[in-house]
């Protein structure tokens, strides 16, 4: 490849009558004044001729060479502002010249003309301050505006400014209006000609007094560009640059690849500057009307220094897709400039957001990508830059391939400062139709980290989205941002206010709030979750989740408190349409503690409604983690979180398996005095599900469910087990256990009780109600009470064996809970009572959930008041109580059921102490014992 350079001084015009007519001639290769004399200048860059024009100069195609402008000729240029030289080289042969011979323009500053037809070849600012043209240098000049009829089969070069181009048709075979449009340092050392040859120059842009990258604005594309790229800020000694800005483009119809780049700030290391800022992208409209390919709209970071500059924003840009398309849109703001140490160390930038921005495609679509800008990293004790937002952005396609993904920008580190915040999703609209490959994702951003003794970023959340999708090949999730490790952690972003319609899933469906950061000092709060409604019409293979955050951990070397759990609340799912789901919900763990540091609080959940419609798998709803477990040394367990007001509807749809309904478990303490965690209650469930099977705190992992463990010494203590009570509405079948309390060397903490189950209609019968038996210590824990429940059927099942497990088979029937043990053994004056029941049947009544075959007298109720019954005790045979007889030691095979004496109770029966009212009760058991 050979190179043309050419440097020309400014041209003196006295001889010209400014503004001139000059004519391109049709019969030779020529352009004349209208006196005849030909006026052309020697070519550069591999053209024939050169031909200057000035302000209010034209330039005429005289195809009968008369050098007068006949009907029917075309001013081929009219300029309107600046110097400027047209070139031309014979390129299609023949005499004259025509449009297509037009092949470049060199142009000063304030360059504006209009061109009828098209140019066949690049425009470039090659004009210096002086008026002389020097092909070496991109000159520091700006494009003021320049109309094009046709094309521009080249690109359009400024080192500084481009403004005002109405490109409205293609030149040539070239598919777009101009092929690129570059200033600044995007248009330096370009490989350019001016003559349609192989002959290229490559003139390199030196930065003037201005240190900013050029802007591009005002830019109308009939055919769209390849590229529209502004250059990076410059930084001197003493400034830094920002990146030069994009705004106003419009594409009518884009070719196959589209950028749309924006300037980065430039970098500076003097001791007290900042780095530039990103350049913004700032209102894009671009139609794609091909079936491959990308467009890439991005906004620039912005530069590092003593404060580092911020991340350009993505605003108002607007997306269209005409055809069935594979093609991707990806659009990215800037990420913030990294703070350099500096004396006092300048803040790092914050992220860019993306806002207001739209993707549409009519047919299908290959993928779509929006996020923020990361924030910029600090150095001692300067806050981290916060990650960009996702504001408002709206995306309706009709199908996708490879998915959709919208992420806010991380937050930046500290080394001993405040990280920053995640960047936030806010007022997200999105309806895809199926996606092929891929997934939908949707998250915060995550929170900074802050590595020695600062605080960590809170993960940004996801705060009102609108999704309607269709069948998505891999997962669907929606989340908050994960907090950042500190001293103090982050929090978890928070997911609010969302609705969500959606078909199939073949992956899980997740909807969470962000957990919280790692703290040295204390754990980062888990997200919270409030406001989210979902309909399921399709089927999700591994279920579907909504959650709040997990608090963080302490860290285990230091003395530090875990977090909190996220709170959920308002959260409702109806299952319309499609096979069997299970669905999860859940409020968040509990942190645990470090050191000596206590465990946080598991996080309550409030106000869950789930209609099913169709059939469902199952529903667990509650808080299956708890509190957190205090640290080696910690003083308190973390409380486990309380559920309430919990609604399930499915009046005909039957839920196969069941709905698991649980509070949170308290959390364990060691360390002198140390008190376990409290379970929470269930407070509050409504059911009318005459088919469903509802287990609250129910399961043959029902050890798992109590108050945390205290530590050591007298003044220690266990959490009390989380009651149970305000059961009301109508069920197929109901299993309640309230949970025990904690064990502890010094006092136990009391079991769970159960009260006010109100039904109006059971399907089958209420299969157990058993009360949670209290921790031992040097004090027992008092075992819980049942009392007020009100069923129209019976409780416990009368064709079943003898069996007391919280799970789906077996008799069942009333459990009170057992005292606490002192020293290995049962404080039975401490068990449980029975009162206020009224049903058909009870099947048996026993303190603590003894194996058929271990019960003693130990499992004596302690009271028995206020039964309203027809039977008590299942006789499953109808031939009286039956039994197996222990064959062993200490009185094997004597025909007598014993309490103690390893016999295996087939049937049901009642155990209370004397004086309990065992006497006493309305309709004599088929086994009783008083004790």
């Amino acid at each position: 490849m050979n190179t043309f350079v050419a440097a020309r001084s400014a041209e003196p015009l006295e001889a010209r009558i400014a503004p001139a007519v000059l004519f391109l001639s049709g019969l030779a290769f020529d352009v004349f004044d209208d006196t005849g004399t030909s006026v052309k200048l020697p070519g550069v860059g591999g053209a024939a001729f050169g031909v200057k024009l000035s302000n209010g100069d034209s330039l005429v195609l005289d195809t009968n060479g008369n050098h007068v402008r006949d009907a029917g000729e075309i001013v081929y240029a009219k300029v309107l502002g600046g110097v400027s030289e047209f070139f031309a080289r014979n390129v299609a042969g023949g005499a004259g010249v025509d449009a297509g011979d037009m092949t470049g323009i060199a142009v000063g500053d304030g360059f504006n003309a209009r061109i009828n037809g098209n140019l066949n070849g690049s425009v470039v600012t090659l004009f210096d301050a002086t008026g002389s043209l020097d092909t070496t240098r991109l000159a520091d000049a700006s494009i003021a505006g320049l109309v094009v009829t046709g094309g521009v089969a080249g690109s359009i070069y400024a080192g500084r400014d481009v403004n005002g181009v109405d490109i409205r048709g293609f030149a040539g075979a070239n598919d777009f209006s101009v092929d690129s449009i570059l200033t600044g340092t995007e248009a330096s050392g370009q490989d350019i000609t001016l003559g349609a040859t192989f002959t290229t120059i490559h003139p390199i842009f030196t930065f003037g007094k201005n240190l900013s990258g050029g802007n591009i604005t005002g830019i109308k594309l009939a055919f769209g560009a390849k590229a529209i790229q502004a250059g990076d800020g410059m930084s001197s000694a003493t400034a830094a640059g920002n990146g030069g800005n994009i705004g106003a483009v419009t594409m009518l119809r884009a070719p196959e690849v589209v950028l749309l780049s924006a300037g980065d700030g430039g970098d500076i290391t003097a001791a007290t500057k900042g780095g530039g800022n990103g350049g913004v992208l700032n209102g894009f409209s671009v139609t794609l009307d091909t079936t491959t390919g990308e467009l890439r709209a991005e906004a620039g970071h912005g530069g590092d220094g003593v404060k580092g500059g911020n991340g350009g924003v993505v605003s108002g840009g607007k997306v269209r897709v005409l055809v069935d398309s594979e093609a991707a849109v990806i659009i990215g703001a800037g990420d913030g400039g990294q703070a350099n140490q500096g004396t006092p160390p300048g803040a790092p930038g914050n992220g860019g957001s993306v806002l207001t921005t739209s993707v549409k495609a009519f047919g299908a679509l290959g993928y779509v990508s929006v996020t923020g800008g990361r924030g910029g990293d600090a150095s001692a004790k300067a806050k981290g830059g916060k990650g960009g937002d996702a504001i408002g952005t709206t995306i309706e396609v009709g199908a996708v391939e490879l998915g959709i993904e919208i992420r806010g920008g991380d937050g930046g580190g500290s080394e001993d400062g405040k990280a920053g915040d995640g960047g936030t999703i806010n007022s997200l609209s999105a309806k895809a139709g199926v996606i092929d490959d891929g997934a939908f994702i949707v998250t915060g951003g995550t929170g900074g980290t802050a590595l020695s003794l600062g605080g960590g970023g809170a993960g940004g959340g996801v705060l009102g989205a609108t999704l309607t999708l269709d069948d998505i090949a891999q997962q669907l999730t929606v989340t908050g941002g994960i907090g950042g490790d500190g001293t103090t952690a982050g929090s978890g972003g928070a997911l609010i206010g969302l609705l969500a319609t959606f078909r199939g899933v073949g992956d899980a469906a997740s909807f969470a709030a962000g957990g919280g950061g790692l703290g040295f000092a204390l754990g980062g709060p888990g997200g919270a979750v409030k406001g989210v409604t979902l309909t399921a019409l399709g089927f999700s293979a591994n279920g579907v989740l909504v959650a709040s955050g997990d608090g963080g951990e302490g860290i285990s070397f230091s003395d530090a408190t875990g977090g909190n759990g996220g709170p959920l609340s308002a959260v409702t799912i109806e299952k319309a349409a499609g096979q069997p789901d299970a669905f999860s919900v859940f409020s968040g763990t509990g942190g645990s503690g470090g050191g000596a540091g206590n465990g946080g609080a598991g996080g309550s959940a409030k106000g869950v409604t789930f209609t099913a419609t169709s059939a469902a798998l199952s529903l667990d709803v509650g808080n299956f983690g708890g509190g957190g477990d205090a640290g080696d040394t910690g003083q308190a367990g973390g409380p486990g979180g309380t559920l309430s007001g919990v609604k399930i509807i499915a009046p005909s749809a039957p839920i196969v398996l069941g709905s698991f309904i649980y509070a949170g478990t308290g959390g364990d303490a060691s360390g002198p005095g140390a008190q376990g965690g409290p379970a929470g209650a269930v407070k509050g469930v409504f059911i009318d599900g005459i088919n469903a099977v509802v287990r609250i705190n129910g399961g043959n992992a029902f050890s798992d469910f109590s108050g945390g463990d205290g530590g050591t010494g007298a003044n220690s203590s266990g959490g009390a087990g989380g009651g149970v009570s305000g059961i009301t509405g109508r069920v197929g079948q109901l299993i309640v256990s309230a949970m025990n309390g904690g064990s502890a060397e010094g006092t136990g903490g009391d079991g769970g009780g159960i009260k006010g189950v109100n039904l109006s209609e059971v399907g089958q019968f209420i299969r157990l109600l058993r009360a949670g038996d209290g921790g031992g210590g040097m004090i027992a824990g008092k075992g819980g009470s049942v009392s007020g429940v009100t069923t129209p059927g019976d409780i416990g099942d009368f064709t079943a064996a003898f069996n007391l497990d919280a799970d789906a088979v077996g008799m069942g029937g009333i459990v009170a809970g057992l005292g606490g043990r002192v020293a290995g053994l049962i404080d039975t004056a401490k068990n449980g009572s029975v009162s206020g029941v009224t049903a058909e049947r009870i099947a048996a009544i026993v303190a603590g959930a003894a194996k058929a075959n271990a019960l003693t007298t130990d499992n004596a109720v302690t009271k028995i008041t206020g039964l309203n019954v027809l039977a008590v005790g299942a006789d499953v045979n109808g031939t009286g109580f039956s039994f197996t007889d222990n064959p062993n030691p200490p009185n094997p095979s004597n025909g007598v059921f014993l309490l103690g004496d390893g016999d295996t109770a087939l049937d049901g029966l009642v155990i209370v102490k004397s004086g309990g009212g065992g006497a006493a009760l309305p309709i004599a058991p088929s086994q009783l014992f008083e004790v």
